[in-house]
């Protein structure tokens, strides 16, 4: 009887007892919650990794954006700055790295995957995440004015060639697929000892008042003073050469070589004698033109005035064409400052060329690119020449240079106040480097180019002087170093126009 009362007293207390049940409950729910614990584990991880990759694209995806180039170039930089963000010894395997170019829209996108720690037990052995950048590149206005030296010096080797070669190459790299674009406009400046603006010089005036030595109108063979620009199409049309092809002289004054005003000029005309040998008389028979035959031996008022400016434009085509015609004109030597002050010229948006933008507009740069094969020259035929013709020209005793656009080295020109040439020549040296600080002033960045092995150190010292700072100064002593100058000149201006 006691021990049923004892045996009854302990049962109300094994029905309050459930640490069975709770243990029984806790195995049974310890599965689930491993595994979700688990795939906490695994989905933070590829949260980490999506964060990670996201990171890394929007990385490859600036540095492509800020860059012009082949896709090729494209693709490497992308992996580069992709690889730097998400280097190998991180979690997960990258892949699918891909790069699209559409227009100034460029994407970039990739995929990392990893092994999973738990979520193998429910037979997912990797997460795979992905992540996509995409980039609209500002592109910025550019001007840019190619400022070539086409003296003779620059037939040999064919060196005129290689320069054709190096500056269809920058417009290609410019343009791009592009034939026109809204946003980029080249200018070319061939130089001699003259450039030749055309009519817009004299504002628009196409046939100006002659020469006091010009035949009349009634005389045998006359050929009226009026703009006649080269056939580029055809070297041979006996008409080029006569008329006026649009070369000038510069005026002088303060602003020689500045862009403030539009008038001062005065049409180049070269009136015959013994270093210019032609009949004005009879010009159709007696000029002597085409610069490739002729050399130093041509003849006629245009002798020594190089090919028209080209004022900027966003047609490639017409940058490709003119390019293809660029020749060496032979005679007077070489005046780099006439060259760059025209440079100047076409990138102002003053008179008389005015299709620039103002130096100050926003989103806009402008830059001159200029080069030479040799120092600046105050140039005299100094012998009797024998190539092609019977009509030779000889040397002129009674002056000590060519006729030049700057007229005649002489201590009564107000150009150079000197008949000695070297003199002059330092007079021409001292007058680039001044426009060259101007032309800084006004916030246009100068490349320069020194091309030829025989550039002496001097010369060296006044272009780099002249460029913007001493990595824009290219010296370029063969004809390949020529063009590996003028691609990379041309890579630098691509970055010019792209902002993120």
């Amino acid at each position: 009887m006691t021990e049923d009362r004892r045996t009854r007293g302990r049962l109300p207390s094994l029905s309050r007892d459930t640490r069975g049940v709770t243990a029984l409950i806790f195995g049974l729910m310890a599965i689930p919650l491993t595994l979700a614990a688990g795939m906490a584990v695994d989905l933070g991880v590829a949260y980490y990794l999506k964060t990670r990759l996201a990171f890394a694209v929007d990385a490859a995806a600036l540095a492509v954006g800020s860059t012009i180039g082949e896709d090729a170039d494209l693709d490497l930089r992308a992996a580069n700055f992709f690889n730097a963000n998400y280097p190998e010894d991180a979690i997960g395997n990258t892949h699918d790295l891909q790069v699209s170019v559409q227009g100034d829209i460029i994407t970039v996108s990739a995929a990392a995957t990893f092994d999973t720690f738990f979520m193998k037990i429910v037979n997912k052995d990797t997460i795979t995440v992905r992540a996509n950048a995409e980039v609209v590149r500002a592109i910025k206005g550019l001007e840019v004015a190619l400022v070539l030296d086409n003296t003779g010096s620059m037939r040999s080797h064919d060196n005129i060639g290689a320069l054709r070669v190096a500056a269809e190459d920058m417009v290609d790299i410019l343009f791009g697929s592009e034939t026109t674009h809204p946003n980029l406009f080249v200018s070319i400046v061939p130089y001699a000892a003259s450039v030749n603006p055309g009519p817009e010089a004299l504002g628009g005036l196409q046939t100006p008042t002659a020469p006091a030595w010009w035949p009349e109108s009634s005389d045998p063979g006359y050929v009226s003073y009026t703009y006649n620009p080269e056939n580029l199409s055809d070297s041979s049309d006996p008409m080029n050469g006569q008329g006026w092809k649009g070369c000038v002289i510069e005026r002088t004054g303060d602003d020689r070589m500045g862009d403030s005003n539009a008038t001062g000029w005065q049409p180049y005309a070269w009136a015959p004698d013994d270093s210019n040998n032609y009949d004005v008389d009879n010009m159709t028979d007696t000029v002597r033109y085409d610069p490739s035959v002729w050399r130093n031996n041509g003849a006629g008022p245009n002798l020594g005035c190089p090919s028209r400016i080209v004022p900027l434009t966003n047609v490639k085509d017409t940058l490709v064409t003119n390019i293809r015609s660029l020749d060496a004109w032979h005679r007077g030597g070489t005046l780099g400052d006439m060259g760059m002050a025209w440079g100047r010229r076409v990138l102002s948006p003053q008179a008389p060329f005015t299709e620039a933008e103002p130096y100050d507009k926003e989103g806009w740069e402008k830059a001159i690119v200029m080069m030479t094969d040799g120092r600046n020259q105050v140039w005299r035929l100094t012998n009797t020449e024998t190539s092609a013709s019977s009509n030779n020209n000889q040397k002129e005793d009674t002056v000590n240079s060519d006729f030049t656009g700057y007229e005649w080295l002489d201590t009564a020109n107000p150009h150079f106040g000197t008949s000695s040439r070297s003199v002059g020549e330092d007079v021409v040296n001292d007058r680039l480097a001044d426009v060259c600080e101007d032309i800084k002033a006004l916030g246009i960045i100068i490349y320069t180019v020194t091309f030829t092995s025989s550039v002496n150190d001097e010369t060296k010292d006044i272009y780099k002087t002249c460029a913007s700072d001493s990595t824009k100064w290219f010296d370029s002593p063969t004809q390949q170093d020529l063009k590996d100058s003028f691609k990379a000149i041309a890579i630098e201006l691509s970055k010019l126009r792209v902002s993120r």
